[in-house]
């Protein structure tokens, strides 16, 4: 947290709403906000109570808060879709400002559980990002097959014995729908877990 509160301030934020967990969740509570279809696939597959837990505490925010803008990066690109589809279903007035998903000068893609992550786990966590690569690069070589594509990914990062693979999709990006072929716009999503750590990392196919 004093490190969350260094970087607010730095950038010239003058209030931190941070409640206790007490305070969101008293003694008594037992109501929870659940999104169907959208979080069954991908992150909700393993932990099929994730989404709930998110869309739930993310709902008593916005009530609580009621913010004009919520921004949400797109490397948790499935959570970034739940939580738009919270604010379309449940008429809330909030605009979900979409924020890119950055990377480090390596490639690996920015999250604060790479902290936890020894210098020798850091470089194998560059294989997601090269994994990711490889794979738009044999796409636009013509490869179009889900699953070479797929088993191409599979085989990087099982060369590594300190990766376990959660899942690899590539699917579509709203509805997360695997797809067969790559037509129209996809997303190669995959999650892996590395260290003491799970990460994830996902690029967009546009249209080609």
């Amino acid at each position: 947290l004093e490190s969350d509160i260094e970087k607010l301030e730095s950038i010239g934020v003058d209030i931190l709403f941070h409640p206790s967990k007490q305070e969101m969740y008293p003694v008594g509570y037992q109501t929870c906000v659940e999104v169907q279809n959208i979080t069954k696939p991908l992150c909700g597959k393993n932990r099929p109570d994730l989404f709930k837990g998110v869309t739930t505490v993310v709902l008593k925010l916005f009530n609580i808060v009621r913010p004009h803008n919520a921004f949400f990066g797109e490397k948790d690109w499935q959570q970034l879709a739940v939580i738009e589809t919270l604010v379309k279903d449940l008429s809330l007035d909030v605009a979900i400002i979409r924020i890119p998903l950055v990377r480090e000068p390596n490639g690996l893609a920015m999250s604060s559980r790479n902290r936890c992550l020894s210098d020798q786990e850091k470089q194998t966590a560059l294989s997601l990002s090269h994994s990711l690569q490889e794979a738009q690069d044999f796409i636009k070589q013509g490869i179009t097959s889900a699953k070479i594509i797929k088993n191409g990914i599979r085989k990087n990062l099982s060369e590594r014995k300190d990766i376990e693979i959660d899942y690899i999709s590539i699917c579509d990006p709203e509805s997360f729908i695997e797809k067969k072929q790559i037509r129209g716009r996809t997303l190669i999503a995959l999650a892996a877990k590395i260290g003491p750590s799970r990460l994830i990392d996902n690029c967009i196919i546009e249209e080609f």
